[in-house]
């Protein structure tokens, strides 16, 4: 069975964020989260709320550079 981008973004990678406070250039704060599986997949933004989309958008680019690469593509730990 192949696997194309419809099926890696049904799975459910594991996600993790946080607030970060420490960064002079951004001194309201901002959220930073990423894909534990998926290295180098990851996004800042303002709001928990739009972290969220921009991680799926984010996760989508990231899939689809590899499959285009033909490189292997990890699925979640669990």
């Amino acid at each position: 069975m192949q696997k194309d981008i419809e099926y890696y973004m049904s799975l459910n990678y594991t996600y993790r964020f946080q607030y970060v406070t420490n960064d002079p250039n951004y001194p309201q704060g901002y959220y930073f989260g990423s894909f534990e599986e998926l290295d180098g997949c990851h996004t800042d933004a303002p709001t928990v709320e739009q972290l969220l989309t921009d991680l799926e958008e984010v996760k989508r680019d990231w899939l689809e550079t590899k499959l285009e690469m033909g490189f292997p593509v990890p699925e979640p730990k669990r």
